[in-house]
């Protein structure tokens, strides 16, 4: 990783668990001052927003413990090891809604803390041949299906009603590629 002149001094590991690490580092900034710094170490992660010929994306809608209530979200989820992004993606998109998409298009990626936190997000456009059927996640993730055309996903990402940065970025991303 390019540090721009800033030296870690000490690291030490405060937490894990299979989701997430927690440093406290001591760093020397580019002008030698010593700072310290706690960093949340995520899994990169790769998020895909599905939309098919008729212009109908595939969300999903389920509750996220740390926010507090139910979110609509765009599928995606944390890279596994030796995995690409674009593996993770299919992978993340067949998880949660059964959809098997065969080409993704990279809408770049995203950083959500970049003061505190280490994780890259990915984000793709699948954009479907056809019309897919839908079999919404599993027992344990407890998805509900939001099928809503591309224009009200954007709304939708205009009004807040769509709150996880991933997803409100790659609907907005995803608008040059949707005819």
């Amino acid at each position: 990783m390019n540090t721009k002149g800033w030296k870690t001094t000490l690291s030490k590991q405060v937490y894990k668990s299979p989701f997430m690490e927690v440093t406290e580092d001591e760093v020397l900034d580019e002008n030698g001052r010593k700072m310290l710094f706690s960093l949340m170490h995520l899994r990169d992660g790769a998020t895909v927003l599905a939309v098919d010929p008729e212009h109908n994306t595939y969300l999903v809608r389920q509750f996220r413990y740390g926010y507090g209530d139910y979110s609509v979200e765009v599928p995606g989820g944390a890279i596994d090891p030796g995995e690409t992004p674009e593996e993770a993606g299919k992978r993340e998109l067949f998880e949660e809604l059964g959809i098997k998409a065969t080409e993704l298009i990279s809408l770049g990626s995203l950083c959500s803390l970049t003061s505190n936190g280490r994780h890259k997000e990915h984000l793709f456009l699948a954009k479907l041949d056809h019309v897919p059927e839908v079999n919404p996640g599993t027992e344990e993730e407890n998805i509900d299906l939001i099928n809503v055309p591309f224009a009200k996903a954007l709304q939708m990402a205009e009004e807040s009603k769509i709150m996880l940065s991933f997803s409100v970025v790659a609907i907005f991303r995803a608008n040059k590629y949707i005819d």
